[in-house]
């Protein structure tokens, strides 16, 4: 501070032409808004120039755009203002003093501080893209000076401008032609073949359902998104994965409106306020989806695929069961190996091509499967419950394994369940289907395990009652046998008939009418959600106490079937699971599914 008064002071004495250079004027701008080092000093030149970020063409063209208007900005405003403050004093109609320095720049002091502040962070946090949107953005809020707000908006402005051309040539063409550098929320990892998949994204992200239907080079980074538009993300991810599928179906660009894919909407963005373009995106992806669905409807089928989801899954024609279960009755006793994988396969394919399923369209894209735990323990684990052990009458409890697993998955196996060396064919098979794009749009990862569920409980629940009948009809049992394996039958047969009979057909065919008046791939989906939410509403009462009821009774009755459990104990498990079952559906009286099984 000594050496710039001292400066001035030798200048005004020597009353010729004013040395009042660049430097000076920064230095005093600095000294005035308490930055003082040299450090700083060139912070504030390279700011000037944009050259920290000019020179850096791998931040991209967000960056290079938000670099140049802040050094415009700097020139055209700041320096301007020195500029004419010297010649002032060159043709001495100012004094050179303190008083007239700071009335010239305080105006700017605030601003060129603020900037020095956002640049530094976006150049030590390597932002790009959508990041360095998203964060003008929350420093154009929390700013309170209407100069300094005004900057932030413009470059905020200028950086969206450019991003949104990224956002237009996606959702309008498919293409990520102009990304250079990943600065789009949509990666071509295959452009550039610097990163996989794996690398950019955590496994939790990589389930995200904004991947289905979306092909393996492309990579969704949310973080990429700039909060200003973050209401239509799925939008703009849907927009280009819409336009990319109809390409390869070929279902003809004359079918697009001239007016989504015509240059100037581009132009037109630019005029609006970002509002509007999120409404105009939206509007976009609406008339894309109307257009695959009809694709879908007619191309592929759709309908007659999903009226086969619900004819497998739920049940629907069971009789390729019985069929199924005789030709499996041994290999399901052991367990599951690969050599038994292709035996269960054969004997399904064959159960279906001899029932009522056998002219089904698409009846060889289902295949069986096996998972590796059974369908209850699956629903515990989705649910996280913990629930009470159950007391019999001998006062044995059947205690379930306790929760905090490593990968933060209950395992719900009970110490009952080791009575085998492994997981057995039946309790792990499963039910799946082998879809390609782009129908997997409408089976989601999430969809299809739904799908799965239901099937796996009836499926558990069907077999359960075959081998309880098939004990029952033995003709050496005593009274009190044949009054328990009664009461067992009662209760599994009114279970199955309330889910297959009252509730999946209601709600199916409910859901079928509402697909073919959807206009939307977005409705099918919202239609789906709904349904399995009534399903399981229904059937599982939406219950973690219930399912976990359930999977008991299956239990018990099972190894009482096959003769692991005596009688004695299972008559006394029974007791306690019936009077815990009753008294999960009589405590919640005020509803009617609670009621509805209640009754039965």
């Amino acid at each position: 501070m000594i050496l710039l008064i001292g400066q001035l002071i030798l200048v005004q004495k020597k009353a010729y032409v004013l040395g009042f250079t660049l430097m000076v004027a920064f230095n005093w701008l600095l000294y005035l808004s308490c930055y003082s080092t040299i450090s700083q000093v060139s912070c504030i030149l390279r700011l000037s120039t944009s050259q920290q970020i000019l020179n850096d063409l791998s931040r991209g063209r967000v960056a290079l755009a938000v670099a140049v208007t802040a050094g415009e900005f700097l020139r055209n405003e700041v320096l301007t203002t020195v500029r004419n403050l010297e010649m002032d004093m060159r043709e001495e109609k100012q004094m050179l003093n303190i008083f007239t320095v700071t009335t010239r720049m305080r105006p700017f002091l605030q601003t060129v501080k603020k900037l020095v502040v956002v640049f530094s962070k976006l150049c030590k946090s390597e932002m790009v893209g959508g990041e360095i949107l998203t964060y003008l953005c929350e420093e154009a809020k929390l700013c309170v000076l209407p100069d300094t707000t005004a900057i932030l908006l413009k470059l905020e402005q200028v950086g969206l401008k450019h991003y949104l051309g990224f956002v237009f040539s996606w959702i309008c063409y498919g293409t990520l032609t102009e990304d250079y550098y990943h600065e789009f929320m949509v990666w071509d990892l295959s452009r550039t073949g610097c990163f996989e998949k794996h690398q950019v994204l955590e496994d939790a992200e990589l389930a995200n359902v904004v991947f289905d239907g979306l092909e393996e080079k492309f990579c969704v980074v949310s973080g990429l998104c700039p909060s200003q538009l973050l209401d239509v993300y799925t939008d703009i991810v849907n927009c280009g994965k819409y336009v990319r599928i109809m390409q390869s179906l070929d279902a003809g660009r004359e079918s697009f409106d001239d007016r989504f894919v015509d240059g100037n909407v581009l132009q037109s963005w630019e005029d609006k306020s970002v509002e509007s373009v999120k409404q105009e995106i939206k509007e976009i992806r609406c008339r894309f989806s109307r257009l695959l669905v009809l694709q879908l409807k007619k191309t592929f089928k759709m309908e007659l695929l999903l009226e086969a989801f619900h004819d497998f899954f739920f049940l629907k024609y069971p009789d390729w069961l019985n069929q199924f279960f005789d030709l499996t009755e041994n290999i399901f006793s052991h367990p599951v190996d690969s050599i038994m994988a292709k035996k269960v396969q054969f004997y399904f394919e064959e159960a279906v091509n001899s029932s009522c399923l056998e002219t089904l369209d698409f009846r060889n894209l289902f295949r069986i499967s096996f998972d590796k735990c059974d369908v209850f323990t699956l629903f515990l684990s989705i649910i996280n419950l913990t629930v009470p052990p159950i007391q019999d009458t001998s006062g044995k409890s059947s205690e379930l394994v306790p929760s905090g697993q490593p990968d933060g998955v209950l395992q719900g196996y009970r110490v009952d369940r080791q009575l085998r060396d492994g997981l057995v064919g039946a309790a792990a098979l499963s039910l799946t289907v082998d879809l390609q794009s782009p129908m997997t749009l409408m089976f989601s990862s999430r969809m299809l395990l739904n799908y799965e569920l239901v099937f796996r409980t009836l499926f558990c629940v069907h077999r359960t009652r075959r081998l309880l009948y098939g004990k029952y009809v033995l003709e050496d049992l005593l009274g009190e046998e044949r009054a328990l394996l009664r009461s067992m039958l009662f209760v599994l047969h009114e279970y199955f008939s309330h889910c297959v009979s009252d509730v999946i057909p209601k709600y199916s065919k409910a859901f079928l009418s509402k697909v073919a008046e959807s206009a939307s791939l977005e409705e099918i989906i919202a239609h789906h959600s709904t349904l399995f939410d009534e399903i399981f509403e229904k059937c599982f009462l939406a219950d973690s106490e219930f399912v976990a009821n359930l999977s008991d009774i299956i239990e018990t009755i099972t190894g009482y079937s096959t003769d692991v459990y005596t009688f004695d104990r299972t008559a006394s498990r029974w007791k306690s699971l019936r009077e815990r079952l009753y008294g999960i559906l009589s405590k919640r009286a005020n509803s009617n599914t609670y009621s509805q099984l209640h009754m039965r």
